[in-house]
C-alpha cells in the first residue's frame, strides 16, 4: 500500500491555531518562574474533525477478578457485573464499527492467570461467543499484579514480533492492591509492557492510587485514570477508546523560543514538552511566559500516525493583546493542583519511610504545609466563585466552574485516607484537558485519623497495621513476627491535621470562605469544556445499558 502524503493543514486548523499573549505584565508572584517583567500567554492548538484513521487496533484487557471483585456499588450490582458491562460494551461496540479493524485479547487475573479471549478479530458474527466469554469473568482469590503485568509484557512482546503495523493498546484494571507476590511499585514498573500505550485504571476507592501512578509514569504515552464510581466506568473507558480510535498524531512536541511553556506534570516552564497524541476535533490549550511577546516563537513537531511523516507546524503570534483573567486562574489552579497532589503523595511516603524523631520533625512539617495548602484552596475558591457570579457567557462560567470543582473536591478529600487519588486524578484531568474526571467524593468523619495503604520500596515491618481499623491512634502497633507477606504493608494512623488551632472568633475570617465551601456543588455534567461531540458521542456507548437489569445477567 502506498503512503498518502498529507500537509499540515490537513490535520490542523492553522487558522484557530494561534498565540495570544495578556496585556499585563504577570506579578513576580504570579509563577514560580524566577522570570521577572514577563507577559502571560496561551497558545490553541486545535486539530480538525476527521474520520478515524484507516489502521488495524488491537486490545488488550487485563481485568482484576479477584474477590474484592464481588463487592456491591451503589446501585446493588457488583463490581465484577460493572467491569464485564463496560467490556461487553466495548467489545459491541468494535462489532459495529468493522471499519476500525480491532481485535481483543482479555486476560482476568487474581491469584492466577486466566485467558479469557486471544487475539479474537470482533465482527458482528462472532460477538455472541465473546460476549459469553466475558460473562463467564467470576470473582475469587487474592490479587498478584506482578503476575498480570508479566503476563502482559510477554503477550504483548510476542503480539508484536508478527504485528508490527498495529496500533496496541494495553487496559489495565484493579480495584485494589497486591496482596500476592511483588507489591513494590519500583520492581513492578519494570513488567510495565514498552513501545505501547498503557492505561492503568483504578475502580473505587480501594485500589493503590500510588503504585497505579508509577506504573503509568513508566512511558510519557502511559496514563492513570481512577474511576470513582463503577457506575461510571463506561464514560472512562469511552474517553480512552476515543483517544486511540481517533488518534492522528502522535510524539508531538511544542518548543518555544525568547519564552517559556509550561509543564503541568513537573509544575515548571521550560522550553520543551511532551504533548504526545493528538486527536480529531480536540483544542489543547497551552500556557506560555515571553518577556517580549513579539519575539515569541513556537513550534509544534509530531509524526502523522498514518504516514509516519514527521513535520513541523509554526504557529503565529496574534497581533495584539487580550485579556486572559480566566487562564490566568486556570494557570494559579493548576499550580496549587500540583503542590496538593505533591503534598498528599508526601504524606504517603512520610508515613511509610520513617520513624522516631526523624517521623515527629516532618509530621509537624507537612501538618503545616497542610493548614498553608487548604487556606490557600478556601481562598482560591471563594475568589472564583465571586468571579463566576460576575460572569455573563455560560462558556465562560463552565470554564471556571470546572476549576472550582477541582479545588473543592481536593478540599474536600485533603488529608483523608483518598485525598492522593482524588488530587491525581483532579490534576491529570485538567493538565491533559479530559472531559472525565472523579466528582464523586466519600462523606468523611472528621474525627476519623487518616489512614491508607501504599506499597514503597523503603518500609520497616514494625510499622504495619491494619488498614480497616478505624480505632488505631497516633502510637504505632508493632506488626505480628508471624504475618505471611514481608513485602505488604499498610499506613501507620496519625492524628487528622487541625487546620483553625489558633483562630479564634474574633480574629478568624475563614467563615465566609468555609460558607462558600459548604455550600458548593460539584456539576456532574460529563459535557464539560474539554468534551467534544465524539467523545461524548463514545462515553455514552460504553455507558449504555447501565440502567437495564435485563444486561446484567
Amino acid at each position: 500500500m502506498s503512503k498518502t502524503v498529507v500537509n499540515v493543514s490537513d490535520l490542523i486548523c492553522q487558522t484557530e491555531s494561534m498565540v495570544q499573549f495578556d496585556k499585563d505584565i504577570v506579578s513576580e508572584d504570579f509563577t514560580n518562574s524566577k522570570e521577572i517583567n514577563t507577559y502571560f500567554g496561551i497558545v490553541n492548538l486545535k486539530i480538525k474533525k476527521m474520520d478515524p484513521i484507516i489502521q488495524k487496533r488491537h486490545f488488550v484487557f487485563t481485568v482484576d477478578c479477584s474477590g474484592s471483585m464481588s463487592d456491591l456499588c451503589n446501585d446493588g450490582r457488583t463490581k465484577m457485573d460493572h467491569s464485564n458491562h463496560t467490556l461487553i460494551n466495548m467489545i459491541t461496540y468494535f462489532a459495529e464499527h468493522p471499519e476500525l479493524s480491532v481485535s481483543v485479547s482479555v486476560f482476568a487475573f487474581d491469584s492466577d492467570i486466566y485467558k479469557i479471549i486471544e487475539n479474537e478479530e470482533v465482527i458482528q458474527e462472532n460477538l455472541d461467543k465473546l460476549i459469553h466469554c466475558v460473562r463467564k469473568i467470576r470473582p475469587k482469590d487474592m490479587t498478584n499484579i506482578e503476575k498480570a503485568l508479566l503476563n502482559s509484557k510477554e503477550y504483548i512482546a510476542s503480539y508484536i514480533e508478527n504485528n508490527t503495523e498495529t496500533n496496541i493498546c494495553h487496559i489495565f484494571m484493579t480495584d485494589g492492591d497486591a496482596t500476592q507476590g511483588n507489591t513494590m511499585p519500583n520492581e513492578l514498573k519494570e513488567f510495565v509492557a514498552p513501545l505501547v500505550s498503557n492505561i492503568f485504571i483504578g475502580f473505587g476507592l480501594e485500589h493503590n492510587a500510588y503504585l497505579l501512578k508509577e506504573l503509568a509514569a513508566t512511558e510519557s504515552k502511559n496514563n492513570y485514570y481512577f474511576v470513582d464510581a463503577l457506575e461510571k466506568s463506561g464514560f472512562v473507558y469511552g474517553e480512552i477508546l476515543h483517544s486511540v480510535i481517533y488518534r492522528l498524531l502522535e510524539n508531538t512536541t511544542i518548543t518555544v523560543t525568547n519564552g517559556l511553556v509550561y509543564d503541568w506534570k513537573k509544575n515548571s516552564w521550560v522550553d520543551t514538552i511532551e504533548i504526545g497524541d493528538l486527536v480529531s476535533e480536540s483544542n489543547k490549550i497551552f500556557h506560555v511566559l515571553s518577556n517580549n511577546p513579539s519575539d515569541f516563537t513556537l513550534v509544534v513537531s509530531t509524526i502523522d500516525c498514518t504516514t509516519k511523516d514527521t513535520f513541523d507546524l509554526h504557529i503565529q503570534n496574534s497581533d495584539g493583546f487580550i485579556d486572559l483573567s480566566n487562564y490566568k486562574y486556570r494557570q494559579r489552579t493548576q499550580q496549587l493542583l500540583f503542590d496538593v497532589n505533591l503534598h498528599n503523595f508526601d504524606v504517603i511516603k512520610h508515613n511509610v519511610s520513617y520513624s522516631g524523631d526523624k517521623y515527629d520533625e516532618l509530621h509537624k512539617t507537612l501538618q503545616s504545609n497542610g493548614k498553608l495548602l487548604k487556606e490557600k484552596m478556601k481562598k482560591l475558591l471563594k475568589e472564583m466563585q465571586q468571579l463566576s457570579q460576575s460572569l455573563e457567557k455560560d462558556e465562560e462560567k463552565a470554564f471556571i466552574k470546572l476549576l472550582c470543582d477541582d479545588i473543592f473536591i481536593c478540599l474536600q478529600t485533603f488529608e483523608s485516607k483518598h485525598s492522593a487519588m482524588y488530587s491525581c486524578a483532579r490534576q491529570a484531568s485538567q493538565g491533559a484537558q479530559r472531559s472525565y474526571s472523579a466528582t464523586y467524593t466519600p462523606k468523611f468523619d472528621n474525627n476519623t485519623p487518616f489512614q491508607g495503604r501504599v506499597n514503597m520500596p523503603q518500609f520497616k515491618r514494625s510499622y504495619a497495621v491494619n488498614m480497616h481499623s478505624q480505632d488505631l491512634d497516633y502510637d504505632v502497633v508493632n506488626d505480628n513476627d508471624d504475618d505471611d507477606d514481608d513485602n505488604a504493608f499498610v499506613l501507620p494512623t496519625f492524628p487528622k491535621f487541625s487546620y483553625n488551632d489558633n483562630c479564634d472568633n474574633d480574629n478568624c475570617d475563614n467563615d465566609n470562605e468555609d460558607d462558600y465551601q459548604n455550600n458548593y456543588k460539584v456539576s456532574e455534567q460529563i459535557d464539560n469544556p474539554n468534551s467534544t461531540l465524539s467523545i461524548l458521542s463514545l462515553m455514552r456507548s460504553c455507558s449504555a445499558g447501565m440502567n437495564d437489569n435485563k444486561l446484567f445477567r
